[in-house]
């Protein structure tokens, strides 16, 4: 019943600001909060998509920041080997709080697989992070995730703990591969239609031609996505 009142009112609220979608004299967003009560963010479609292509990868013990929404989305992961990482205590089971920048929070913590989205652009020092990425995995095992590159700032995360970077495709694979990381994937998701779209804060349903989001320019690119593993044995 919850889900379906929430559908309704993102509905309505397209239905309202459709108008203002096309005014060439708006200098502000349809929306500033990525079009989460309008519908799906362009960035979370391209999300999703990626970490699908990934999903034969998410196995044995797994780790998700923040919570648990992929891990069950795309797996049959046990609950019981799935935990969530987060910065903060919250309630729930298999909860580990760490900072991935400071990597001595995190000692002892061995797993599969590490499932990290939309995570690094909030980390000042986003090399410690990834090199703790490292340290959380066992050997063989996989670090998949994403970052953006187009967007704007997010002003809940920048108002907590700060929202820092946007990443391009080279700067995030040089970043992995000075941690030692063995790349298997890195890819762009987007355009330049996309893009503009993710500024103003409009959304999957706001696109009366919805297959032009299937089409990528790597110069434009909205998110990200990475897949690559922790050598068997370290170099």
């Amino acid at each position: 019943m919850k889900k379906s009142v929430f559908s309704l009112i993102k509905f309505l609220n397209r239905l309202v600001f459709r108008s203002q979608i096309d005014d060439k004299n708006r200098t502000i967003p349809v929306n500033d909060t990525f079009g989460y009560n309008r519908g799906t963010p362009v960035d979370r479609y391209y999300i999703k998509k990626a970490i699908n292509s990934y999903s034969k990868y998410i196995r044995g013990s797994v780790i998700e920041v923040g919570g648990r929404d992929y891990t069950k989305d795309i797996s049959d992961i046990d609950l019981k080997n799935s935990f969530i990482l987060n910065y903060s205590p919250i309630l729930g089971d298999n909860i580990i709080v760490g900072d991935l920048s400071d990597p001595s929070s995190l000692k002892g913590y061995h797993f599969d697989t590490f499932i990290c989205i939309q995570t690094l652009n909030f980390i000042y020092d986003f090399k410690a992070a990834i090199s703790s990425s490292y340290g959380l995995l066992k050997a063989g095992g996989y670090f998949l995730g994403t970052v953006a590159s187009v967007s704007n700032v997010s002003k809940f995360d920048d108002a907590r703990w700060g929202d820092y970077w946007r990443f391009t495709k080279k700067g995030i694979e040089t970043a992995l591969l000075e941690s030692k990381f063995e790349i298997i994937d890195i890819s762009s998701f987007g355009n330049v239609l996309a893009a503009k779209a993710m500024f103003d804060g409009l959304v999957v349903e706001d696109f009366k031609k919805p297959d032009l989001l299937e089409i990528n320019d790597s110069g434009y690119p909205v998110i990200i996505s990475f897949l690559c593993r922790r050598p068997l044995i370290d170099a």
